[in-house]
């Protein structure tokens, strides 16, 4: 019996594993990013790949309160195309990429007044930015995780169907926090972010 995390579906070959458990899958669907499906059913394809190579048949048993998400059914039978065309559809209800652009600023900052001071400074600056209202801003809110590293953490989304739009808001807005005296060595931004934690 072989225990592990995530890390021993990627890419080890280990002969003669004829069965593969998938214990808690439910914790990686729940994860508030926009990618928690797609990283699901990649671990869910890696992990059932460790099983039945070579000549013995394997098997997959996955625990899940949610048997019928489309993540978890497209990675039971393989199918990339259908996972593909379900996340897409997902994505464009939800309005994240690739439909809309979209960044991440992330303020860290050790004391949590000043964490929020200096997030509420910049989406004062990105609103002033934003006169035409071609980027919905979103935050700031306290990020998925809260506190990391002795940080606390507070984030602003901002979505636009236009890039150049998204680009000019941000460039405009963070230019005039800066010139407010906000301190901007605390503000972190991220475009097209690869996850939202």
């Amino acid at each position: 019996m072989l225990v592990g995390t995530q890390m021993i579906s990627k890419g080890h070959d280990f002969p003669n594993v004829t069965l593969v458990g998938v214990v808690g899958v439910d914790i990686g669907l729940g994860i508030p990013d926009l990618r928690s499906a797609e990283r699901t059913f990649q671990m869910i394809t890696q992990v059932a790949g460790r099983s039945g190579r070579g000549d013995k048949p394997g098997r997959v048993i996955i625990q899940t309160y949610h048997p019928d998400h489309y993540a978890l059914r497209r990675a039971v039978e393989q199918d990339y195309d259908g996972f593909y065309a379900d996340e897409l559809r997902f994505r464009e209800n939800f309005r994240y990429p690739p439909v809309v652009a979209l960044a991440s600023i992330m303020v860290r900052h050790p004391d949590l007044g000043r964490a929020k001071g200096i997030a509420n400074a910049i989406r004062r600056s990105l609103d002033s930015a934003n006169s035409k209202k071609a980027v919905r801003i979103v935050g700031p809110a306290s990020a998925s995780i809260a506190r990391l590293k002795n940080e606390y953490r507070m984030q602003i989304i901002l979505r636009s169907e236009s890039r150049r739009d998204l680009r000019n808001v941000l460039d405009i807005g963070l230019a005039e926090a800066e010139d407010r005296g906000v301190e901007m060595r605390f503000a972190f931004v991220e475009i097209d972010p690869v996850s939202l934690m």
